[in-house]
């Protein structure tokens, strides 16, 4: 398997910034702001703008797969149907321990097709403040019998989806960089998962890392 990575984050700092993260000013979940808002956010992807003028990938990660069935050739709406299950997932695949990152809270999107390839968008909420991640797929099936797919996880914007005036403000700040510590990689490998526990198997190539976890000594003592 072929993987580049940005970088790395320690614990000590992935807390610190957890800590300002907390007190960024948001509605009550229960508002649904969130979920209306997310749609702009994602279509407008503004985080992204920046990585791309400046050449960066701190907050988006990306690999593709290979995937078969052992009991026969791959059916790729038998794919569809468990990704239309992503909500039913509830801790993320991940070496840190913050409830923050572990906590899972993905929503189905949806599918469209072009020919033989169909394309899928999944949300991800962070549970606390609602940040918006987007995982994208584009999966083509082959004359082999297995599928190939492309997969892109990325953050939408500096702004929680939960603030008031998210879409705008996410807009206005689109050159401000900033880290998703290592959380869209960790949404890949939570949906990659997610797929082999419904008995698929998942060939990963290509992958592409904004950061990598670096355990503290107290977390090294504890293995």
């Amino acid at each position: 398997m072929y993987s580049k990575e940005h970088g790395t984050v320690s614990e000590r700092a992935l807390e610190a910034v957890l800590k300002i993260v907390r007190k960024f000013p948001t509605v009550p979940k229960s508002w649904y702001l969130h979920k209306w808002q997310a749609p702009i956010m994602a279509l407008t992807r503004p985080a992204i703008w920046g990585q791309t003028l400046r050449g960066l990938r701190t907050n988006w990660s990306s690999a593709t797969w290979n995937i078969k069935d052992p009991k026969g050739p791959v059916d790729v709406d038998k794919i569809i149907k468990r990704l239309k299950k992503v909500d039913q997932i509830t801790e993320q695949v991940s070496e840190q321990e913050q409830k923050e990152i572990k906590n899972a809270d993905f929503h189905w999107r949806f599918e469209s097709k072009s020919g033989n390839v169909t394309n899928v968008q999944i949300y991800f909420f962070t549970t606390r403040k609602q940040w918006l991640d987007v995982v994208e797929m584009r999966i083509t099936p082959e004359t082999n019998g297995t599928a190939h797919a492309m997969v892109t996880s990325f953050s939408s914007g500096f702004i929680p989806a939960a603030t008031p005036l998210a879409p705008l403000f996410n807009i206005l700040f689109f050159w401000f960089n900033f880290q998703d510590w290592g959380q869209n990689r960790n949404h890949i490998k939570t949906i990659k998962k997610w797929l082999e526990d419904d008995e698929l198997s998942i060939e990963e190539d290509n992958v592409l890392l904004t950061v990598t976890y670096r355990k503290s000594k107290k977390e090294k003592k504890k293995d």
